[in-house]
Parts: C-alpha cells; sequence; structure tokens
C-alpha cells in the first residue's frame, strides 16, 4: 500500500501552519510526518513535543516534523523510509505546489501528491491582481484537489471557482484527508445527478470568435467544456465552465490533443464548434 501525500500550499499569510498546527494537535491516530521549510512557524504546543534533534522533533502522538532545507526530495525520501501513515509537506507561500507534487512523484512507494491551497479571501483580490505575484496566486488555486478558505470573501469564491472549478472546499486538513466539505455540501452531493464527459473531435481549424460563439449555445446541462483548438491564428487552448469562457494562445500541442473537446456535465449532446 502507497503512502498519501499532502501538500498544503497557499500564498505567504494565507494561514497554512495554522492548518497544519491544528491537524498535528489531533492527527486522529494518523503517524504522520510533516516537512516544513521553518520550525518557528509551525510553533508547535510544548506540550507535544517528544524529542528535538537536529533537523527532525518528534511528537508525543507520534508524529514528526523534519526541516526541508535545501532538498525536497531528500527529505521525502528520508521520511518515507520512517513507514508513516501519512506524508504532509507545507510548500512555501512564493512556490508552485504543482511543481512539488511532479518533484514527488520521484519518491517510490508514494501516491501522487493532492494539492490542499489555503487562501485569504481578505487579501485575494489584491493578490490576483498583483503584477508581481498575480500569476503564482492564480497558479496556486489552479493546481489544487482542496481550498481552504480563510477569510471567505464573494471574490475568493467565485475565483476559485473560475481557476479550480473541481477542487472541494475544506474547513480543515482532515476534512482533505477524509475528501469531504462541510454537511451543506455533503447534502448536496447526495442530490446531485452523476456526471458523465464526452469527447467530441473538430480537427479542422475555426476561429476564436467561432469558439466564443459555440461555447455560447451549449445547453444548459453542460457545467464545461475544454480542449485545445487549431484557429487560422494558431493554437489555443479553451475553457468554459458555467457561462465563462477562457482562451489563450498556445505555442505547441501534441498533435493528438488538438481537436479533442471535453464536454462534462449531468447528460448532454453537443455539436462542435463552427468554422467560418
Amino acid at each position: 500500500m502507497s503512502l498519501p501525500v499532502l501538500i498544503v500550499a497557499g500564498y505567504l499569510g494565507a494561514g497554512k501552519t495554522t492548518l497544519i498546527n491544528d491537524f498535528l494537535a489531533d492527527p486522529g491516530g494518523r503517524r504522520t510526518v510533516v516537512l516544513v521549510n521553518d520550525f518557528g512557524a509551525i510553533n508547535i504546543d510544548a506540550a507535544l513535543i517528544k524529542t528535538a534533534e537536529g533537523d527532525t522533533i518528534a511528537l508525543t502522538n507520534g508524529c514528526a516534523c523534519c526541516a526541508i532545507g535545501d532538498d525536497l526530495l531528500g527529505a521525502a525520501k528520508r521520511a518515507v523510509a520512517t513507514a508513516p501513515d501519512l506524508l504532509i509537506v507545507e510548500a512555501s507561500g512564493v512556490s508552485d505546489p504543482a511543481r512539488l507534487a511532479l518533484l514527488l512523484r520521484g519518491v517510490a512507494g508514494v501516491d501522487p501528491a493532492r494539492i490542499l491551497t489555503v487562501i485569504n479571501g481578505a487579501a485575494a483580490r489584491r493578490n490576483a491582481r498583483d503584477k508581481f505575484i498575480g500569476q503564482l496566486f492564480a497558479a496556486q488555486i489552479t493546481s489544487s484537489d482542496f481550498v481552504a478558505l480563510n477569510r471567505e470573501t464573494d471574490y475568493a469564491a467565485e475565483t476559485v471557482a473560475r481557476l479550480a472549478p473541481d477542487a472541494v472546499f475544506v474547513a480543515s486538513v482532515r476534512a482533505a484527508l477524509n475528501g469531504v466539505t462541510s454537511a451543506v455540501a455533503a447534502t448536496m452531493v447526495d442530490v446531485l445527478p452523476e456526471f458523465k464527459s464526452r469527447i467530441l473531435d473538430h480537427p479542422r481549424p475555426t476561429s476564436e470568435a467561432a469558439l466564443r460563439r459555440w461555447t455560447a449555445t451549449l445547453p444548459a446541462d453542460v457545467h464545461r467544456a475544454k480542449g485545445i483548438v487549431d484557429t487560422r491564428h494558431g493554437l489555443v487552448k479553451f475553457d468554459y465552465c458555467q457561462g465563462q469562457t477562457v482562451i489563450s494562445a498556445l505555442p505547441f500541442a501534441p498533435r493528438y490533443d488538438v481537436g479533442k473537446i471535453v464536454l462534462i456535465g449531468p447528460a448532454g449532446a453537443c455539436t462542435g464548434p463552427e468554422t467560418q
């Protein structure tokens, strides 16, 4: 059985260490190793510390915190060698968690890392519009499997819905590990119909304008459509989600991906985009 890995990501001041501290206080019997950049930031309850030697702090509940240093891959391999039940990586506030997840694929015996991104809703608008960190802030959200909103705002929730429509909202590390959300969200899931996908082939060149017109005519039962399309001006990647369409230029894509359009929804039979 392989080891589950959770990356806790989010921009500086988002509240990552608060969630990790809360989990370490009650890990639910899971022997967990947490890889951290800074022991001081974690601020572990002194009553939980069993021993502290070098780059490792052992806790009385079987968990441990280890400093990453300059070698995440090496730290992860050493952590896995201790045979824990769970590995948590606290990502630096200025790192792209998708890159960390890719790096961790070099560790034998672990599952593909899942990403929990923590967002400070009060700073979300400012971070998203900042010319220096806006792209990183968006990337941290886009790669997330789970999202925890600290100081929830409409803007933050809408941003997540746009950038990571498949991400699950959670309130804690434990909720992410259990794959659950709040009782309200769970009730909603119970009544939703089964979602299905359908792939459309559309290899002929089209135009960006025609692509937007096509997405505007999609029936309500199509919740998302995405793909790579060859236009007269080059390849573009498009992503339609609940009425919003984002189209961006793509310098290169494998030829077998071009024209493969995926439709996702409870049901739906749609034609490909028109060409002009």
